[in-house]
């Protein structure tokens, strides 16, 4: 039996975030380097499912700058 939900997503991505000194060891970069950060809420007929975030070093995003 299959369900159907209707899926969607909200998102907010900020540019030049300084990284915090935990996501800076992850990613292997330097305390306070800039970040691409983004966080999504997956929604299933308009209620939260699932929670993501994400850390991308700025100086690898292919961006016109």
């Amino acid at each position: 039996m299959a369900l159907r939900r209707q899926g969607d997503r909200e998102s907010r991505t900020d540019a030049k975030v300084p990284a915090p000194a935990e996501i800076a060891t992850r990613l292997g970069i330097a305390e306070g380097e800039l970040c691409v950060h983004t966080t999504c809420v997956f929604l299933a007929d308009g209620k939260p499912v699932q929670l993501s975030t994400s850390w991308e070093p700025y100086a690898v995003i292919p961006i016109n700058r």
